[in-house]
């Protein structure tokens, strides 16, 4: 199922949160480079996250005018049903950005404008969110039917690593027990022993939209 057909079959209004929270998985970046006599915009065709998880997207500000810069985002009422969303972000005359913290409520694809504003000049464009459908993984790690610590490798359908709550991206140690939220689909998780030596074993489990799965994961 298409992420826009997702959308409409759920029925309910998507919106984006705008909050000063950054304990949250790094999602695209928007780049920004504005200096005498230019603006220049560099972001992904679709920015894209996971379902009602916060996610803060970098916005790289290169500011080399010594005036302030601002950058606003707005949704659109109009695109999908969409509930109105208003945020903005600035830098000082020479500052390097800051980030938006988004937690998408909705799986599906949606437009929202952008107004990047520098002294007197202003540049606008058109940004797509995409948001993943979301599944959620249990799992339990073992060595010869007990509870094992290991270090874990999570990457999901999109080919993005995800990882529990309060985790840095990439691969984590867990004592042997966690769950995490990842999009739907055919997720890969590598396990390897917690001192890091060894081959890894790797399991392929196929994860439905808005379900829980739990799975056995072996030592290697």
């Amino acid at each position: 199922m298409s992420l826009r057909k997702s959308l409409l079959v759920c029925g309910c209004f998507p919106v984006l949160v705008l909050m000063p929270f950054l304990l949250a998985e790094t999602g695209d970046a928007i780049a920004v480079e504005i200096s005498p006599g230019r603006i220049q915009v560099a972001a992904p065709e679709c920015l894209t996250f996971l379902f009602n998880r916060m996610t803060p997207v970098p916005v790289g500000i290169k500011n080399r005018t010594g005036k302030d810069a601002e950058l606003e985002i707005s949704t659109r009422s109009d695109v999908l049903g969409l509930v109105p969303f208003r945020g903005k972000v600035s830098a000082g005359g020479n500052g390097e950005g800051e980030q938006l913290v988004l937690i998408p409520l909705m799986a599906g694809e949606w437009d929202a404008d952008l107004i990047l504003t520098s002294g007197d000049r202003t540049r606008s464009w058109t940004q797509r969110f995409c948001v993943l459908p979301p599944a959620r993984l249990h799992a339990r790690v073992h060595d010869s039917g007990r509870v094992a610590a290991a270090r874990v490798r999570v990457t999901g359908a999109d080919g993005r690593e995800y990882t529990p709550d309060g985790h840095d991206a990439g691969e984590f140690r867990t004592e042997g027990l966690f769950e995490l939220l990842v999009p739907a689909g055919a997720a890969t998780v590598s396990v390897r022993s917690v001192d890091g030596d060894g081959p890894a074993r790797e399991t392929r489990v196929d994860l439905p939209v808005n379900r829980t799965i739990f799975i056995e994961l072996p030592l290697p």
